[in-house]
């Protein structure tokens, strides 16, 4: 048996060379170890999928497991999944909800990359980073709620998202890394905290609504100024404190 590129053609694993691979359902596991396994393969075509879930053992989502598999719609990840690896669910063009289990820690580059139905996720509580482009050409993508633990935005994470109307970056957060909100065309408010140090070039470029900004952080920019990755841009106001509840 030949595993592929979820939808594509290019082969992954052959298992005429693995001897350690555990067939559960529609699902193809690799096992590392037994309280570690890896998701390599998936050969149902339902539109709707829940996981599967082990008691005492944890798994990783490999790369391109579910790539470009069109049918799907919605799909829900339990708590036994740590990591989601890049390009995972890349290309799932129907995809409009995905539920991110607690537990979760890594959400790596291009892991939901092109899901251009795909409306709203939040993000559970222990992820650290969003990988390089994992949220690119979300175009449907209105709503994301960020974890406190998170530290990093990666290059691109949520680039060319042009419904993302508001987005409040945790004070977790310390480096916004290049073109990170990069085209997000409706984004109208951004809340920049206190922990920030670090904003890349063009995190914010042609954020055109991006009217009001809450700077807390002690970087120093005004309306119209292009550093900070444009953040202030098309900036109407600069707030120094929230508003108060």
């Amino acid at each position: 048996t030949v595993f592929k590129k979820g939808g594509g053609n290019e082969v992954i694993y052959n298992d005429e060379n693995y001897s350690n691979l555990l067939y559960k359902d529609d699902y193809i596991f690799l096992i590392n170890s037994e309280s570690e396994y890896k998701l390599i393969g998936y050969t149902g075509d339902s539109n709707e999928i829940i996981l599967p879930k082990f008691n005492n053992t944890t798994y990783t989502i490999n790369c391109y497991t579910f790539w470009k598999k069109e049918e799907l719609i919605k799909v829900t990840i339990p708590e036994c999944v740590t990591q989601i690896e890049g390009y995972a669910f890349g290309e799932c063009q129907n995809l409009t909800g995905v539920n991110l289990p607690n537990g979760l820690n890594n959400i790596d580059g291009f892991a939901f990359v092109d899901c251009k139905m795909l409306e709203g996720v939040v993000i559970p509580e222990e992820v650290k980073k969003i990988g390089n482009n994992a949220f690119q050409r979300c175009s449907s993508l209105k709503y994301i709620k960020l974890p406190s633990t998170l530290l990093t935005i990666g290059r691109s994470a949520f680039e060319y998202c042009n419904n993302l109307i508001e987005i409040e970056i945790p004070q977790s957060v310390t480096y916004i890394d290049a073109s990170a909100f990069y085209m997000c065309s409706s984004l109208k408010k951004v809340i920049i905290p206190s922990s920030s140090t670090y904003i890349g070039s063009s995190a914010f470029q042609y954020c055109s609504s991006l009217k009001t900004v809450y700077n807390l952080s002690n970087l120093k920019f005004t309306i119209g100024s292009t550093n900070y990755g444009y953040v202030a841009y098309y900036a109407e106001v600069i707030y120094t404190t929230l508003p108060e509840e």
